[in-house]
């Protein structure tokens, strides 16, 4: 179990934690697994509902824009992106690959009144079940303050 102030989550197996430059971001490893998680600490105050889903739309779609790039040889897959909210708190998140370099990812954007969160899986070379257990274990463990 990992726990910070602002997010708890489980990754399963033996993960580290790697080093950050940035005091906004926690970077986590485990053989060819990464999840790295982004929480911007800009905002003081609390998010009106509004707020709250202008926020995850706008994150989304940076996201999206970021994941979406064609190589040399095929184009980034991704899957639609599912939105949901839970005791207060917006969440968006989709998935996809990049076939070239064998790297699967899913990203799960969450947004509460006081906290504005990313959680970015990816692995190399993982086969698609074993990243969708892996993910699933570390995606649906993930609780941030309301």
């Amino acid at each position: 179990m990992i726990q910070e102030s602002s997010f708890r989550l489980v990754l399963p197996g033996k993960w580290v934690q790697k080093p950050s430059t940035d005091p906004t971001r926690w970077v986590y490893g485990h053989d060819t697994e990464q999840l790295t998680v982004s929480l911007p600490r800009g905002n003081v105050r609390r998010l009106t509902k509004d707020e709250q889903s202008k926020t995850l739309g706008h994150l989304e779609e940076l996201y999206r824009r970021a994941e979406i790039r064609v190589d040399d040889t095929t184009a980034t897959t991704t899957s639609e992106t599912i939105f949901a909210e839970a005791d207060g708190v917006l969440a968006a998140r989709f998935g996809g690959t990049h076939p070239a370099e064998k790297h699967r990812f899913a990203i799960l954007l969450l947004c509460s009144p006081s906290v504005v969160a990313s959680f970015y899986y990816e692995a190399f070379g993982l086969t698609s079940a074993g990243f969708d257990a892996n993910g699933r274990t570390i995606m649906n463990s993930i609780v941030i303050p309301r």
